[in-house]
């Protein structure tokens, strides 16, 4: 489990989880968040106060808060080791490259515009920067049931009741 704090604008970029399916509930605030099907179908919905989402294992999904204030998710996962991909960075920062001709192919862009996105990205800019994400990430301790442990936690906040 973990709590994620977002700035207003934060973003957690489109990426998956592929051993695991996540579930977030929201403390505070309210977010947009969505999930893309193998069939390139988007289900998106703002999800507020009190509100849960589930996002299936090894789908592309993303968070961003639109609002103007900050929002607190929890997050629970049915694997203690659910990975993490993030698109973005496994296109255009993977170490070796992805050739040239492949992106600008892919995302039918010029090599100074594919340039400029790796340029981005680059390990070496990460790890002196900042969160580009704009939200805080605090782990939790996993229990051997997450799901089980996030369930009797919505129903200590009265959010659904067995």
């Amino acid at each position: 489990m973990a709590r994620i704090d977002y700035a207003p604008g934060g973003l957690n970029p489109p990426h998956t989880h592929p051993r695991a399916t996540e579930i977030v509930f929201v403390l505070e605030g309210e977010l947009d968040v969505g999930f893309i099907t193998t069939e390139n179908k988007l289900f998106s919905k703002t999800i507020m106060k009190g509100e849960i989402f589930t996002f299936p294992r090894g789908l592309i999904h993303f968070q961003i808060n639109n609002g103007n204030v900050s929002a607190t998710i929890i997050a629970a996962f049915n694997n203690q080791f659910p990975g993490t991909q993030r698109v973005v960075t496994a296109m255009f920062a993977s170490s070796p490259t992805i050739e040239d001709i492949v992106l600008t192919k892919t995302f039918q862009v010029g090599i100074k515009e594919e340039e400029k996105v790796k340029s981005r990205l680059a390990p070496k800019n990460m790890s002196s920067s900042p969160s580009s994400f704009s939200s805080t990430i605090r782990p939790m301790i996993y229990p051997s049931l997450i799901i089980h442990s996030f369930i009797i936690f919505l129903n200590t906040l009265n959010v659904i009741n067995f």
